[in-house]
């Protein structure tokens, strides 16, 4: 039997764009998965190579055609750069739950973006997707 995985839509608030993430987020994607702060308590070390942040969009795009997960990169209204990232994964539909996550490059903390970014995948998780649960890894 063949899954269909959903496309990733496209998710607007007042400030926040949740958009799918691609190659012209290499650059961004690398600033925020360099940077100490902002990896601070991550499960891997800051990146050193900007093509730590291609492969791994290049695996999202692969990992995708078979598996239902949600990488979106955030960006600000009238804005495409990346701001952050923000993620629905682990989605398991026979218990109605999945796992949420977000990274913000450090420029952009203490303004409540990461909030808004939340609150846009958890609308979507709930909503469109039916969803019953949402679990997150705090640190």
């Amino acid at each position: 039997m063949t899954t269909t995985v959903p496309p990733i839509p496209e998710l607007t608030g007042a400030r926040i764009r949740l958009r799918a993430l691609d190659e012209r987020d290499v650059d961004a994607l690398f600033d925020l998965h360099s940077d100490e702060r902002a990896m601070r308590y991550w499960s891997h070390l800051p990146w050193t190579d900007r093509q730590q942040a291609a492969d791994r969009i290049e695996l999202f795009r692969r990992e995708r055609k078979s598996t239902e997960f949600y990488p979106w990169a955030a960006t600000l209204d009238g804005d495409d750069t990346l701001i952050g990232t923000c993620s629905l994964f682990s989605i398991l539909r026979a218990h109605a739950r999945c796992e949420i996550g977000y990274a913000l490059r450090p420029a952009y903390w203490g303004r409540g973006y990461a909030g808004e970014m939340l609150h846009l995948a958890i609308d979507h998780a709930f909503g469109q997707l039916g969803l019953l649960r949402i679990e997150a890894d705090i640190d």
